[in-house]
C-alpha cells in the first residue's frame, strides 16, 4: 500500500492540473492488463489468457473469456468491443482474430498474418490489428486492407506495432516500438502507406504500451518505458488534439504500469499490485443544479432495508446505479415523498437518480447500502 500511495502522489499533481481528481479507492487486485471501460463495466486481461470483469465494490473478478478453453496455448494480447457489445480478442501464438459475444461465447475466428499484438475497433466498426504491419477487417472478419509502411518516408516499415488506441471517431494513436508514437486517421497515400499527422517520439523510450482515459474535456494517454522499468510518459490532449508531454518516474517498487481506462468521471489504473480508482469530484453532479440537490433528502444513509425520499418537487421515477454505473433497481414514486426497498442490494456505494414527469434526471444523490 505504501508503494501505491507514493505512486498516487506522483501522478495526482498532473491529473489535478486538468480536473479535481482524487484517489477514491485502492483495490487489492493484481495482474490486470489492458483495461477497457465499456458500457459502464470495467474489463481487463488476466494471466494472458482470460478476459475478466471487475467488481469495484468487492474486488471480485468474473471470467468472461477463457482462451485455454478455446485453443490450448492461445495468448490474448488485446481486446476491444463492437457497438453491439461483441468482444474482439487477438491471440498472438495462433495468429488469429477471435470474435466473442458479450457472454464470452466464441462466434468466429479469422487468420491474420501480422502477428498481432493489439486490436482496435474504429468508429465505423472496422477492426484494426497491429503487429508486423496493420491489417484491417470488417465486422464479419473479412480482410479489407493491409498496410506495411509509413507514408512519410519510403521504406520505413511498420514492423513493431505494440498498441493502437482510438482517441476519437476519426483519429487513433499508434505506438510503433522502433519509430515512436503517431496520430493518424488511418488513411493511406497513393502508394498504400499509412499517413500520420503527428509524431511524438522518435526512439523506443516509451514503447511498451499505450492506454487512454477519456474525460469530459481531454484525453490522457500513458505510455510505459521498456528501457527503464519505472518510467512512463503522460500525454494530455484537448478535444482539438493540441497536446503536450509530461514525463515522470514511478515510485521505487512500483515497477509496472499495467493499464488505464476511464470515463468522464472516473479513471481506473492497474499496477503490479493494485487497481486504483480516481474520481473526478468536479463532475459528480454534472448538469444537476446544486440548489435542487439541497431540496431533496434521502435517508437513512447508510441504509439497511429502506431509503426514504423527501423532495420539494414531484418525483416520478427513480433509477439506482451501482459503482460501475450499472442500473440495479428502478421504479415509480409519483409523489414528493416515497420509500424504496433496497434490501436486495449488496453492500456498497450507490447513486440514485430522481426523474421528473418527462423522465429527465432532476437529482443524483449517493447513498451507502449496509
Amino acid at each position: 500500500m505504501k508503494r501505491i500511495l507514493l505512486f498516487i502522489g506522483l501522478i495526482l499533481p498532473f491529473i489535478g492540473s486538468a480536473h479535481d481528481w482524487e484517489a477514491k479507492t485502492t483495490l487489492d487486485i493484481a495482474g490486470l492488463t489492458k483495461l477497457k471501460y465499456h458500457q459502464n463495466h470495467l474489463y481487463g486481461l488476466q494471466d494472458g489468457n482470460k478476459i475478466v470483469t471487475i467488481d469495484l465494490v468487492s474486488s471480485a473478478l468474473t471470467t468472461v473469456v477463457d482462451a485455454e478453453a478455446i485453443e490450448a496455448g492461445t495468448i490474448l494480447n488485446s481486446f476491444d468491443f463492437m457497438d453491439d457489445g461483441n468482444m474482439i480478442a487477438v491471440g498472438n501464438v495462433t495468429n488469429k482474430l477471435y470474435f466473442f459475444d458479450n457472454n464470452g461465447a466464441l462466434t468466429n475466428s479469422v487468420a491474420t498474418t501480422c502477428s498481432p499484438r493489439t486490436v482496435m475497433v474504429d468508429a465505423n466498426q472496422n477492426i484494426w490489428c497491429g503487429g508486423v504491419g496493420l491489417e484491417v477487417f470488417d465486422a464479419l472478419g473479412t480482410l479489407q486492407k493491409t498496410i506495411k509502411n509509413f507514408g512519410s518516408k519510403k521504406g520505413e516499415d511498420l514492423r513493431s506495432i505494440k498498441d493502437l488506441m482510438l482517441l476519437k471517431s476519426d483519429k487513433f494513436m499508434l505506438l510503433d516500438r522502433n519509430r515512436g508514437i503517431f496520430i493518424t486517421d488511418g488513411s493511406v497515400d497513393a502508394d498504400g502507406n499509412l499517413v500520420c499527422s503527428k509524431k511524438y517520439r522518435n526512439n523506443d523510450q516509451y514503447n511498451r504500451s499505450l492506454a487512454v482515459a477519456e474525460s469530459a474535456n481531454f484525453f490522457m494517454v500513458l505510455s510505459q518505458s521498456s528501457k527503464v522499468a519505472d518510467q512512463f510518459g503522460v500525454f494530455q490532449f484537448d478535444k482539438k488534439m493540441t497536446g503536450f508531454e509530461f514525463v515522470t518516474k514511478m515510485a521505487d517498487g512500483v515497477d509496472q504500469l499495467k493499464g488505464i481506462a476511464g470515463s468522464s468521471s472516473e479513471i481506473f489504473v492497474s499496477t503490479s499490485d493494485n487497481l486504483i480508482v480516481w474520481k473526478n469530484n468536479s463532475q459528480v453532479s454534472t448538469s444537476i443544479n446544486d440548489e435542487a440537490v439541497k431540496a431533496v433528502r434521502v435517508y437513512p444513509n447508510p441504509a439497511d432495508q429502506w431509503i426514504h425520499i423527501e423532495s420539494k418537487e414531484m418525483v416520478y421515477n427513480y433509477t439506482i446505479h451501482d459503482i460501475t454505473g450499472c442500473s440495479v433497481l428502478e421504479g415509480m414514486i409519483n409523489a414528493r415523498r416515497g420509500s424504496v426497498n433496497v434490501s436486495s442490494l449488496v453492500a456498497g456505494i450507490y447513486m440514485i437518480e430522481l426523474k421528473n414527469n418527462s423522465n429527465r434526471v432532476k437529482n443524483r444523490l449517493k447513498f451507502i447500502k449496509k
